[in-house]
Protein backbone atom coordinates (compact mmCIF):
# COMPACT_ATOMS: atom_id res chain seq x y z
CA UNK A 1 0.00 0.00 0.00
CA UNK A 2 2.76 2.43 0.98
CA UNK A 3 4.58 1.55 -2.53
CA UNK A 4 1.50 2.10 -4.45
CA UNK A 5 1.11 5.47 -2.90
CA UNK A 6 4.54 6.00 -3.49
CA UNK A 7 3.80 5.71 -7.21
CA UNK A 8 1.43 7.93 -7.20
CA UNK A 9 3.32 10.51 -5.71
CA UNK A 10 6.09 10.20 -8.17
CA UNK A 11 3.67 10.14 -10.69
CA UNK A 12 1.93 13.57 -9.86
CA UNK A 13 5.56 14.64 -8.84
CA UNK A 14 6.58 13.94 -12.74
CA UNK A 15 3.35 15.23 -13.74
CA UNK A 16 4.07 18.63 -12.43
CA UNK A 17 7.58 18.54 -13.61
CA UNK A 18 6.57 17.98 -17.30
CA UNK A 19 4.01 20.55 -17.09
CA UNK A 20 6.40 23.39 -15.51
CA UNK A 21 9.04 22.47 -18.18
CA UNK A 22 6.39 23.04 -21.00
CA UNK A 23 5.21 26.20 -19.39
CA UNK A 24 8.40 27.60 -17.95
CA UNK A 25 7.79 31.10 -18.31
CA UNK A 26 10.50 32.11 -20.29
CA UNK A 27 9.14 29.52 -22.91
CA UNK A 28 6.04 31.13 -24.01
CA UNK A 29 6.65 33.86 -25.90
CA UNK A 30 4.28 36.56 -27.45
CA UNK A 31 5.34 39.04 -29.46
CA UNK A 32 2.97 41.99 -31.33
CA UNK A 33 4.38 43.39 -34.54
CA UNK A 34 3.00 46.59 -35.99
CA UNK A 35 4.11 47.89 -39.07
CA UNK A 36 2.28 51.30 -40.47
CA UNK A 37 3.72 52.81 -43.83
CA UNK A 38 0.53 53.43 -45.88
CA UNK A 39 -0.54 56.83 -44.34
CA UNK A 40 -3.55 58.63 -45.89
CA UNK A 41 -3.06 61.76 -43.90
CA UNK A 42 0.18 62.38 -43.28
CA UNK A 43 3.78 61.52 -45.64
CA UNK A 44 3.78 57.73 -45.89
CA UNK A 45 6.90 55.81 -45.07
CA UNK A 46 9.57 53.65 -47.12
CA UNK A 47 10.50 50.91 -45.11
CA UNK A 48 8.07 50.59 -41.71
CA UNK A 49 6.08 47.53 -43.33
CA UNK A 50 9.05 45.89 -44.05
CA UNK A 51 10.46 46.02 -40.77
CA UNK A 52 7.59 44.45 -39.14
CA UNK A 53 7.28 41.77 -41.65
CA UNK A 54 11.08 41.09 -41.13
CA UNK A 55 11.15 40.85 -37.21
CA UNK A 56 7.97 38.47 -37.35
CA UNK A 57 9.80 36.08 -39.45
CA UNK A 58 12.75 36.27 -37.36
CA UNK A 59 10.88 36.37 -34.18
CA UNK A 60 9.00 33.16 -34.97
CA UNK A 61 11.71 31.00 -35.06
CA UNK A 62 12.87 32.10 -31.91
CA UNK A 63 9.88 30.27 -30.36
CA UNK A 64 7.24 33.83 -30.34
CA UNK A 65 3.92 33.72 -30.96
CA UNK A 66 3.57 36.57 -33.40
CA UNK A 67 0.58 38.70 -34.11
CA UNK A 68 0.93 40.44 -36.99
CA UNK A 69 -0.73 43.87 -37.91
CA UNK A 70 0.02 45.75 -41.67
CA UNK A 71 -0.82 49.11 -42.27
CA UNK A 72 -3.40 49.06 -39.37
CA UNK A 73 -5.83 51.34 -38.30
CA UNK A 74 -6.87 52.13 -35.13
CA UNK A 75 -9.18 49.45 -34.32
CA UNK A 76 -7.24 47.44 -36.00
CA UNK A 77 -4.61 47.86 -33.87
CA UNK A 78 -6.68 47.89 -30.73
CA UNK A 79 -7.95 44.19 -31.46
CA UNK A 80 -4.41 43.12 -32.21
CA UNK A 81 -3.45 44.30 -28.73
CA UNK A 82 -6.94 43.02 -27.08
CA UNK A 83 -5.54 39.27 -29.30
CA UNK A 84 -2.07 39.87 -27.57
CA UNK A 85 -3.32 40.26 -24.31
CA UNK A 86 -5.56 36.73 -24.86
CA UNK A 87 -2.81 34.57 -25.30
CA UNK A 88 -0.61 35.83 -22.89
CA UNK A 89 -3.70 35.96 -19.81
CA UNK A 90 -2.18 33.66 -16.97
CA UNK A 91 0.90 32.46 -18.11
CA UNK A 92 3.73 34.48 -17.01
CA UNK A 93 4.87 34.64 -20.35
CA UNK A 94 7.08 37.11 -22.65
CA UNK A 95 5.49 40.24 -23.61
CA UNK A 96 6.82 42.03 -26.85
CA UNK A 97 5.25 45.39 -28.92
CA UNK A 98 7.38 45.84 -32.05
CA UNK A 99 6.13 48.75 -33.38
CA UNK A 100 7.74 50.70 -36.57
CA UNK A 101 5.83 53.84 -38.14
CA UNK A 102 4.94 57.21 -36.96
CA UNK A 103 5.09 58.14 -33.42
CA UNK A 104 4.71 61.11 -31.23
CA UNK A 105 4.94 62.52 -27.96
CA UNK A 106 2.17 64.46 -26.14
CA UNK A 107 2.51 65.80 -22.55
CA UNK A 108 5.21 63.26 -21.61
CA UNK A 109 3.01 60.43 -23.35
CA UNK A 110 4.55 58.37 -26.58
CA UNK A 111 1.42 57.37 -29.00
CA UNK A 112 1.34 54.94 -32.00
CA UNK A 113 0.05 56.58 -35.43
CA UNK A 114 -2.25 54.67 -36.60
CA UNK A 115 -2.43 54.69 -40.73
CA UNK A 116 -5.87 56.42 -40.63
CA UNK A 117 -5.11 59.33 -37.67
CA UNK A 118 -6.26 62.62 -39.05
CA UNK A 119 -4.35 65.04 -36.55
CA UNK A 120 -5.25 68.12 -36.77
CA UNK A 121 -4.75 69.72 -33.29
CA UNK A 122 -3.46 68.56 -30.78
CA UNK A 123 -6.34 66.99 -28.85
CA UNK A 124 -6.62 64.68 -31.96
CA UNK A 125 -3.85 62.71 -30.60
CA UNK A 126 -5.26 61.03 -27.56
CA UNK A 127 -8.59 60.48 -30.02
CA UNK A 128 -6.69 59.05 -33.23
CA UNK A 129 -3.69 57.36 -31.77
CA UNK A 130 -2.44 54.75 -29.72
CA UNK A 131 -0.86 55.35 -26.01
CA UNK A 132 1.95 53.16 -24.88
CA UNK A 133 1.17 53.20 -21.69
CA UNK A 134 -1.80 51.39 -22.78
CA UNK A 135 0.33 48.30 -23.90
CA UNK A 136 2.30 48.12 -20.84
CA UNK A 137 -1.25 48.24 -18.77
CA UNK A 138 -2.26 45.36 -20.86
CA UNK A 139 0.93 43.78 -19.74
CA UNK A 140 0.34 44.57 -16.39
CA UNK A 141 -2.79 43.11 -16.33
CA UNK A 142 -1.87 39.56 -18.18
CA UNK A 143 0.24 39.43 -15.44
CA UNK A 144 3.49 38.55 -17.69
CA UNK A 145 6.40 37.70 -16.25
CA UNK A 146 8.96 39.80 -19.01
CA UNK A 147 7.76 42.68 -21.21
CA UNK A 148 10.08 44.29 -24.36
CA UNK A 149 8.90 47.03 -25.84
CA UNK A 150 10.85 48.40 -29.01
CA UNK A 151 9.93 51.40 -30.75
CA UNK A 152 11.51 52.48 -34.53
CA UNK A 153 9.00 55.05 -34.50
CA UNK A 154 10.06 58.92 -35.19
CA UNK A 155 10.96 58.65 -38.35
CA UNK A 156 10.47 61.98 -39.39
CA UNK A 157 8.32 64.71 -37.43
CA UNK A 158 4.78 65.56 -39.60
CA UNK A 159 3.31 66.66 -36.52
CA UNK A 160 4.72 70.58 -36.00
CA UNK A 161 2.17 72.35 -33.88
CA UNK A 162 0.51 68.70 -32.39
CA UNK A 163 2.94 67.21 -30.87
CA UNK A 164 5.43 68.30 -27.83
CA UNK A 165 8.55 68.06 -29.63
CA UNK A 166 10.34 65.84 -32.09
CA UNK A 167 10.52 61.92 -31.65
CA UNK A 168 9.71 60.37 -28.27
CA UNK A 169 9.42 61.30 -25.21
CA UNK A 170 11.86 59.58 -22.03
CA UNK A 171 10.03 56.48 -21.04
CA UNK A 172 11.19 54.84 -17.94
CA UNK A 173 10.95 51.03 -17.99
CA UNK A 174 8.52 49.49 -15.54
CA UNK A 175 9.79 46.53 -13.00
CA UNK A 176 10.39 43.31 -15.27
CA UNK A 177 10.31 45.86 -18.76
CA UNK A 178 12.98 46.24 -21.21
CA UNK A 179 12.41 49.75 -23.59
CA UNK A 180 14.23 49.44 -26.78
CA UNK A 181 14.31 53.02 -28.72
CA UNK A 182 15.03 53.40 -32.38
CA UNK A 183 17.04 56.59 -31.53
CA UNK A 184 17.47 58.82 -27.85
CA UNK A 185 14.30 60.69 -26.59
CA UNK A 186 13.96 64.01 -28.90
CA UNK A 187 15.42 62.72 -31.73
CA UNK A 188 14.56 61.36 -34.93
CA UNK A 189 15.17 58.42 -36.52
CA UNK A 190 16.14 57.48 -40.74
CA UNK A 191 14.05 55.22 -42.42
CA UNK A 192 16.78 53.35 -44.18
CA UNK A 193 16.97 53.46 -47.82
CA UNK A 194 15.40 51.20 -50.69
CA UNK A 195 18.03 48.71 -51.02
CA UNK A 196 18.45 47.66 -47.74
CA UNK A 197 14.51 47.16 -47.35
CA UNK A 198 14.56 48.00 -43.74
CA UNK A 199 14.97 51.22 -41.30
CA UNK A 200 18.25 51.62 -40.40
CA UNK A 201 18.10 50.45 -36.24
CA UNK A 202 16.03 47.25 -37.51
CA UNK A 203 18.38 45.96 -40.17
CA UNK A 204 21.20 45.82 -37.35
CA UNK A 205 18.31 44.32 -34.51
CA UNK A 206 17.75 41.53 -37.15
CA UNK A 207 21.61 41.00 -38.12
CA UNK A 208 22.04 40.71 -34.13
CA UNK A 209 18.71 38.55 -33.42
CA UNK A 210 20.80 35.73 -35.71
CA UNK A 211 23.48 35.06 -33.10
CA UNK A 212 23.14 34.33 -29.35
CA UNK A 213 23.24 37.04 -26.69
CA UNK A 214 21.65 38.40 -23.79
CA UNK A 215 19.29 41.09 -24.67
CA UNK A 216 21.35 43.49 -23.23
CA UNK A 217 24.06 42.68 -25.40
CA UNK A 218 21.98 42.50 -28.78
CA UNK A 219 20.85 46.11 -28.16
CA UNK A 220 24.21 47.01 -27.34
CA UNK A 221 25.86 45.99 -30.74
CA UNK A 222 22.68 47.65 -32.65
CA UNK A 223 23.43 50.88 -31.04
CA UNK A 224 27.08 50.84 -31.80
CA UNK A 225 26.47 49.48 -35.40
CA UNK A 226 23.77 52.66 -36.09
CA UNK A 227 25.74 55.23 -34.54
CA UNK A 228 28.59 54.15 -36.78
CA UNK A 229 26.30 54.06 -39.90
CA UNK A 230 24.68 57.23 -39.53
CA UNK A 231 28.19 59.03 -38.44
CA UNK A 232 26.52 59.72 -35.20
CA UNK A 233 22.89 61.03 -36.26
CA UNK A 234 21.23 58.40 -34.61
CA UNK A 235 21.99 57.03 -31.50
CA UNK A 236 19.69 54.33 -30.57
CA UNK A 237 18.93 54.34 -26.50
CA UNK A 238 16.88 52.18 -24.35
CA UNK A 239 15.58 51.35 -20.55
CA UNK A 240 15.62 48.32 -18.43
CA UNK A 241 14.36 46.91 -14.90
CA UNK A 242 14.82 43.50 -16.18
CA UNK A 243 15.18 40.72 -13.18
CA UNK A 244 15.78 37.87 -15.36
CA UNK A 245 18.11 36.93 -17.94
CA UNK A 246 16.51 36.73 -21.35
CA UNK A 247 18.16 35.96 -24.53
CA UNK A 248 16.21 36.11 -28.18
CA UNK A 249 18.17 33.56 -29.25
CA UNK A 250 19.66 31.02 -26.53
CA UNK A 251 21.90 29.35 -29.32
CA UNK A 252 20.08 25.78 -28.11
CA UNK A 253 16.14 25.87 -28.37
CA UNK A 254 15.11 29.40 -29.33
CA UNK A 255 17.98 29.81 -32.54
CA UNK A 256 17.78 29.24 -35.76
CA UNK A 257 20.11 28.80 -38.82
CA UNK A 258 21.35 31.91 -40.21
CA UNK A 259 20.96 30.58 -43.58
CA UNK A 260 17.73 28.97 -43.58
CA UNK A 261 16.27 33.18 -42.86
CA UNK A 262 18.63 34.14 -46.02
CA UNK A 263 17.13 31.11 -48.31
CA UNK A 264 13.60 31.91 -47.01
CA UNK A 265 13.92 35.65 -47.83
CA UNK A 266 15.15 34.51 -51.35
CA UNK A 267 12.32 32.42 -51.66
CA UNK A 268 9.97 35.30 -50.06
CA UNK A 269 11.29 37.59 -52.68
CA UNK A 270 10.84 35.48 -55.34
CA UNK A 271 6.98 34.56 -54.69
CA UNK A 272 7.32 38.46 -54.60
CA UNK A 273 8.07 38.75 -57.94
CA UNK A 274 6.29 35.93 -59.06
CA UNK A 275 2.91 37.67 -57.96
CA UNK A 276 4.38 40.73 -59.19
CA UNK A 277 4.60 39.64 -62.74
CA UNK A 278 1.10 37.67 -62.39
CA UNK A 279 -0.66 40.85 -61.27
CA UNK A 280 0.88 43.10 -63.73
CA UNK A 281 -0.28 40.10 -66.34
CA UNK A 282 -3.48 40.52 -64.88
CA UNK A 283 -3.24 43.97 -65.39
CA UNK A 284 -2.62 43.63 -68.76
CA UNK A 285 -5.51 41.04 -69.43
CA UNK A 286 -7.96 43.72 -68.01
CA UNK A 287 -6.95 46.19 -70.16
CA UNK A 288 -7.77 43.90 -73.29
CA UNK A 289 -10.96 43.03 -71.96
CA UNK A 290 -11.47 46.67 -71.62
CA UNK A 291 -10.49 47.75 -74.71
CA UNK A 292 -12.18 44.36 -76.64
CA UNK A 293 -15.61 45.56 -74.41
CA UNK A 294 -15.19 49.28 -75.51
CA UNK A 295 -14.63 47.76 -79.21
CA UNK A 296 -17.71 45.60 -78.90
CA UNK A 297 -19.81 48.32 -77.77
CA UNK A 298 -18.64 50.30 -80.67
CA UNK A 299 -19.94 47.56 -82.95
CA UNK A 300 -23.09 47.01 -81.05
CA UNK A 301 -23.54 51.19 -81.72
CA UNK A 302 -22.80 51.07 -85.37
CA UNK A 303 -25.35 47.75 -85.32
CA UNK A 304 -28.19 49.80 -83.75
CA UNK A 305 -27.30 52.59 -85.91
CA UNK A 306 -27.41 50.70 -89.19
CA UNK A 307 -30.27 48.90 -87.25
CA UNK A 308 -32.06 52.00 -87.05
CA UNK A 309 -30.94 53.58 -90.53
CA UNK A 310 -33.07 50.23 -91.86
CA UNK A 311 -35.98 51.10 -89.64
CA UNK A 312 -35.82 54.96 -90.98
CA UNK A 313 -35.16 54.10 -94.08
CA UNK A 314 -38.01 51.57 -94.14
CA UNK A 315 -40.51 53.80 -92.69
CA UNK A 316 -39.23 56.87 -95.12
CA UNK A 317 -39.66 54.84 -97.87
CA UNK A 318 -43.15 53.61 -96.41
CA UNK A 319 -44.06 57.32 -96.05
CA UNK A 320 -43.46 57.90 -99.25
CA UNK A 321 -45.53 55.30 -101.00
CA UNK A 322 -48.30 55.60 -98.64
CA UNK A 323 -47.65 59.34 -100.42
CA UNK A 324 -47.75 58.71 -103.48
CA UNK A 325 -50.58 56.29 -103.53
CA UNK A 326 -52.39 59.17 -101.82
CA UNK A 327 -51.11 61.58 -104.26
CA UNK A 328 -52.55 58.99 -106.83
CA UNK A 329 -55.86 59.17 -105.20
CA UNK A 330 -56.37 62.76 -105.00
CA UNK A 331 -55.36 62.82 -108.89
CA UNK A 332 -58.09 60.57 -109.69
CA UNK A 333 -60.34 62.57 -107.71
CA UNK A 334 -59.53 65.46 -109.31
CA UNK A 335 -60.21 64.33 -112.36
CA UNK A 336 -63.37 62.87 -111.48
CA UNK A 337 -64.67 66.11 -110.67
CA UNK A 338 -63.50 67.67 -113.40
CA UNK A 339 -65.41 65.21 -115.27
CA UNK A 340 -68.11 65.65 -113.21
CA UNK A 341 -68.08 69.26 -113.53
CA UNK A 342 -67.79 69.21 -116.87
CA UNK A 343 -70.67 66.69 -117.42
CA UNK A 344 -72.50 69.28 -115.16
CA UNK A 345 -71.77 71.84 -117.19
CA UNK A 346 -72.81 70.50 -120.54
CA UNK A 347 -75.82 68.97 -118.64
CA UNK A 348 -76.68 72.54 -117.95
CA UNK A 349 -76.17 73.60 -121.57
CA UNK A 350 -78.46 71.03 -123.11
CA UNK A 351 -81.41 71.88 -120.75
CA UNK A 352 -81.36 75.34 -122.00
CA UNK A 353 -81.29 74.66 -126.07
CA UNK A 354 -84.81 72.50 -125.17
CA UNK A 355 -86.25 74.82 -123.94
CA UNK A 356 -85.45 78.08 -126.48
CA UNK A 357 -86.25 75.96 -129.05
CA UNK A 358 -90.19 75.17 -127.60
CA UNK A 359 -90.20 78.48 -126.80
CA UNK A 360 -89.65 79.50 -130.81
CA UNK A 361 -91.62 76.59 -132.17
CA UNK A 362 -94.63 77.82 -129.76
CA UNK A 363 -94.47 81.28 -130.81
CA UNK A 364 -94.34 80.55 -134.32
CA UNK A 365 -97.60 78.66 -134.14
CA UNK A 366 -99.32 81.54 -132.56
CA UNK A 367 -98.26 83.84 -135.26
CA UNK A 368 -99.59 81.82 -137.75
CA UNK A 369 -102.58 81.69 -135.93
CA UNK A 370 -102.82 85.28 -136.45
CA UNK A 371 -102.25 85.62 -139.60
CA UNK A 372 -104.88 83.24 -140.77
CA UNK A 373 -107.70 84.91 -138.80
CA UNK A 374 -106.61 88.53 -140.65
CA UNK A 375 -106.97 86.82 -144.33
CA UNK A 376 -110.39 85.20 -143.23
Amino acid sequence: MNIAKFKISLLAAACVSFSSIAQAPLDVRVALEIGNAAYKNIPALGNSTNDAKSMAVVLRKLGFSVVEVVDGNKDQMSKAIDQMQGQLKGKQAVGMLYYAGHGLQLDWHNYMVPVDAKLNQASDVPKQTIDIENVIDIFKKSVTRMNIIVLDACRDNPFSGKASGKGLAQLDAPPGTYLAFATSPGNVAEDGDESSGNGLFTQFLLKELQKPARIEDVFKRVRLQVRQKSQGRQIPWDSSSLEDDFAFNDGVKHTFNPEDLIKEAQQAKEREAKLKLEAEAAIQREKQIAEQQAIERQRLAEAHKIQETKVRQKAEAEALERERQLALAAEQERKKSLLATQALERAKAGIGTGEGSRGAAHQRDRDGQVASGRRS
